[in-house]
């Protein structure tokens, strides 16, 4: 191939001066959820409810009622259908005083496990969350 001023080039000549040559391609990260400068490994669904019902139930038996209702939210929002997720979403929220809601997840776990091994206890939470609701809206 002749370039237009007469000189011969060869086929892999795109007229540009510099060298390729030792020049590697950036790796392309396949990943749509990575942090940029961060390794491209994301977690499954089920791998992320599980970190939020552990570290959950971590902040529960620290006490730290405001880090699990995080968490739980979190799971929840994965899937409002674990029993677990639905159980410390409801303990959170019945010790930030959140009555309404911790008495509606009461509400749903006691449908997903009215005779499991937390039933009884999720019974008696919710008679206390809704003592409490009453007596809010009477003042």
């Amino acid at each position: 191939m002749r370039s237009p001023d007469g000189d011969a080039r060869t086929a892999n000549d795109d007229g540009f001066s510099s060298s390729r040559e030792g020049v590697r391609q950036a790796p392309v990260e396949d990943d749509a959820d990575a942090k940029p400068g961060k390794p491209g490994k994301s977690k499954t669904r089920a791998q992320a409810i599980k970190e939020d019902l552990d570290v959950g139930g971590f902040y529960l038996d620290k006490k730290n009622w405001k880090a699990a209702q995080g968490r739980f939210s979190s799971a929840f929002a994965l899937d409002a259908e674990n029993p677990d997720t639905v159980w410390g979403l409801a303990e959170a929220e019945r010790h930030l005083q959140l009555y309404k809601e911790a008495a509606e997840h009461y509400k749903l776990f006691l449908s997903y496990e009215p005779d499991g091994k937390r039933g009884r206890e999720a019974r008696k939470a919710l008679e206390e969350v809704e003592a409490a609701q009453h007596s809010a809206s009477v003042k």
